[in-house]
């Protein structure tokens, strides 16, 4: 602790013990550590502080060390024997008597001292009397001749009794003690005229004090009540704003509970929105994907069109150059017939010939022409049949290549295009280079 904070403590502890806060100033004196205080103004008075409130130990150890740093420590060693007796340390008083006595033979407060000595001791009422008429003969003190009074009235001496009170009305005139010799001569003889002017001023004085007293604790009642019902009004109007703030803390509570309830309905909302966009968005990306794979279908579909339609072409081709084949050699084979029969008709006897009726020679002719007429007949059949069943899917071909290629947009015709031209190099030659024989020899 800095001597700064050591004046700033001293100087609140001086005005405490001032007000007698004394329990406030204890507490003060505790955060200080003693030992290394020098003051001895500023020791004795916190041991006042700590006998005020029945903490003699402290006290004692602390004016000991007071003691050590004083001068003169007469003082001092007087009130380690009043401290040692309250401490119910006889020992210890004793020892600070006899220090007393040693420092200071000629003191009157050493018949103090050894009657408060006595007075712990329990001595009796004669050992009390002659120490304080003993102080009495060397000092003169009101309140001290007040006690010698009381101890003449306890040890049944009256008259001594009423010749103290006496002495001390007539030397000190007024007082409390003066008060209390005048109530303690009024119990063993007659006041005289002055004593009962002084008593009765006395008593007025006391029954003024008691009024001032009664009308002060009055005042002061009235006051406590008036402040206790200040205390009610301002703890009915505390209680009454202490509700008012209540009920606007829940007023505002209700009120961010429905903004908080607003903002989740509106987040939920708001999410629900999002949900529904996102699955409107999956729809369409579903139905995107679904229309890619309709058009890549209507695309592959138009491309095995194509190439069936390629195939018709050229298995009609073929067919055709079959059907060219199966005639050339069909007549092939009646040039043949017709050949032999003329070369047998040749070699036949010319009278043979001539003897055949004519009518005969016709009939077979007219038979050979019937053959031929007949198996050219069934050539001819076969080819139109032939050729309308080529016709027919040639066709249905073509009807069905038109549908989809009205249900296709204009991208979509020019990603067939695309298509048809990706395919067709590839599979036209293929085709053509296989049927070529086919086409030359029909050709």
């Amino acid at each position: 602790m800095d001597k700064y904070e050591y004046q700033l403590k001293t100087e609140h502890i001086r005005q405490v013990a001032a007000r007698k806060e004394y329990a406030e100033a204890a507490k003060l004196c505790d955060t200080i550590d003693w030992t290394k205080i020098r003051d001895v103004k500023m020791l004795t008075l916190a041991a006042d502080v700590y006998t005020a409130v029945g903490e003699y130990e402290k006290a004692i150890d602390i004016l000991q060390q007071a003691y050590e740093y004083a001068t003169m420590g007469r003082r001092i060693v007087y009130r380690l024997t009043e401290l040692a007796l309250k401490a119910d340390s006889y020992d210890d008083a004793k020892n600070y008597f006899e220090e007393f006595c040693r420092i200071a033979p000629n003191d009157q407060g050493r018949y103090i001292l050894l009657y408060k000595m006595a007075r712990y001791q329990k001595a009796t009422l004669d050992e009390k009397i002659k120490i304080l008429e003993a102080y009495k003969r060397e000092d003169f003190d009101e309140k001290w001749a007040y006690e010698l009074a009381v101890l003449y009235a306890m040890n049944n001496e009256k008259d001594k009794c009423i010749q103290l009170c006496d002495d001390i009305i007539l030397w000190f005139g007024l007082g409390k003690y003066v008060e209390k010799a005048l109530s303690l001569k009024s119990q063993f003889a007659p006041l005289t005229p002055a004593q009962k002017e002084k008593a009765q001023k006395f008593a007025d004085k006391k029954a003024q004090e008691e009024n001032e007293k009664l009308q002060k604790k009055q005042e002061e009642q009235e006051k406590k009540e008036s402040q206790t019902e200040l205390a009610k009004k301002a703890a009915a109007q505390e209680k009454i704003s202490k509700w008012q703030e209540e009920q606007e803390k829940a007023y505002q509570a209700e009120q961010e509970a429905a903004k908080k309830e607003a903002k989740a309905r509106e987040d939920e909302q708001k999410a629900l929105l999002e949900r529904e966009e996102k699955l409107r968005k999956q729809r369409k990306e579903e139905q995107e994907a679904v229309e890619r794979l309709k058009k890549a279908q209507r695309l592959e579909h138009a491309r095995q069109s194509v190439v069936t339609s390629d195939m018709n072409e050229i298995m009609a081709v073929i067919q055709r150059a079959k059907q060219e084949d199966a005639q050339n050699e069909l007549q092939d084979e009646l040039a043949k017939q017709v050949q032999q029969v003329q070369q047998l008709a040749g070699e036949k006897d010319l009278e043979l010939v001539s003897e055949i009726p004519s009518d005969v020679e016709e009939e077979e002719k007219l038979q050979v022409s019937e053959d031929v007429s007949y198996m050219q007949d069934e050539i001819s059949e076969d080819e139109t049949t032939e050729s309308e069943v080529l016709d027919d899917e040639t066709s249905e071909n073509e009807t069905t290549e038109n549908e989809i290629v009205e249900e296709t947009s204009d991208s979509e015709n020019a990603d067939e295009a695309v298509l048809f031209e990706a395919y067709k190099p590839e599979e036209e030659p293929q085709i053509f280079e296989w049927a070529a024989p086919v086409q030359k020899r029909w050709k």
